[in-house]
């Protein structure tokens, strides 16, 4: 598994940012791919937004996962094979995982959470 410390998945607030391990098998998957994504939020009349076809790369899965409002995700296999994943969350520690083959299939990426969070810096005058 490639590995990637203190990658941020950001935050809802834009003020702080939580920072991961980042996991992934590289000999299974070089990206993954939405189906369709549609934007949180929306502003202030709801407006949701749908698109097609965006793909990351692995190791920015889990920052991509946070940013939509849903998730029908496709790993890509480094021949360029698409298959679905199912993304599974531990309770007991929050770690994420991506497993192919279902719930209780093989993980092909995980992002687990080192418990650093970067605060805003104030401004001194």
């Amino acid at each position: 598994m490639m590995t990637f410390s203190n990658q941020s998945v950001g935050s809802f607030d834009d003020q702080t940012h939580e920072y991961v391990e980042v996991s992934w098998d590289e000999a299974r998957v070089q990206a993954f791919a939405f189906h369709s994504v549609g934007t949180h939020g929306g502003g202030p009349k709801g407006a949701y937004h749908c698109v097609h076809g965006v793909s990351v790369e692995a190791r920015f899965v889990f920052a991509a996962i946070k940013a939509f409002a849903n998730c029908q995700l496709q790993g890509v296999a480094p021949d360029g094979q698409k298959f679905f994943v199912t993304w599974v969350i531990r309770p007991a520690d929050g770690t994420e995982e991506l497993r192919m083959g279902g719930k209780w299939g093989k993980v092909i990426a995980r992002m687990r959470r080192t418990g650093y969070v970067q605060q805003p810096q104030r401004e001194v005058a």
